[in-house]
């Protein structure tokens, strides 16, 4: 039992989590000071990014240079950051940093056009697969013990 109590709080603390923003709030309204206030790992910077299925959240992923034209999003299947083209009006006019994105509105355009999904609480939970040779490594290591006893 203990083992599978360390192996969860492992998973929970390894866990790569788009944390989906209040209902009433969206990236262009959050206040900087917030996402300074966001811990992430070694490498990665907290960004505020509409996820594929239109929501606002944020997520830690690293920082890369966004082209003209495009916006950053996040992939909850690929458990990734990636790019699409920028939508409607002040979008940006030359390449930007990925935590730039909160400066241009046209980056959340989905949003605002209505099609902003609701239907769950907007936790994922995505190993990358270093992560979860991680996780691998460590439940074995709580294991392995037990087995040379018995």
């Amino acid at each position: 039992m203990k083992i599978f109590i360390y192996a969860s709080i492992l998973a929970v603390v390894l866990c790569r989590e788009f944390r989906q923003l209040p209902e009433d709030k969206t990236c262009p309204d959050l206040e900087l000071k917030v996402l300074n206030d966001v811990y992430c790992q070694k490498g990665e910077k907290p960004h505020c990014l509409m996820d594929d299925q239109h929501r606002h959240g944020v997520v830690c992923v690293k920082e890369r240079d966004i082209q003209a034209g495009y916006c950053p999003y996040y992939n909850n299947a690929k458990s990734a950051m990636e790019v699409r083209p920028c939508k409607g009006d002040e979008c940006p006019l030359k390449k930007f940093t990925s935590t730039a994105a909160v400066k241009y509105p046209g980056c959340y355009e989905d949003y605002r056009s209505g099609s902003r999904n609701f239907s769950d609480s907007g936790l994922w939970c995505q190993f990358n697969t270093s992560s979860l040779i991680c996780v691998i490594m460590v439940i074995f290591l709580l294991l392995f013990p037990l087995l040379l006893l018995n």
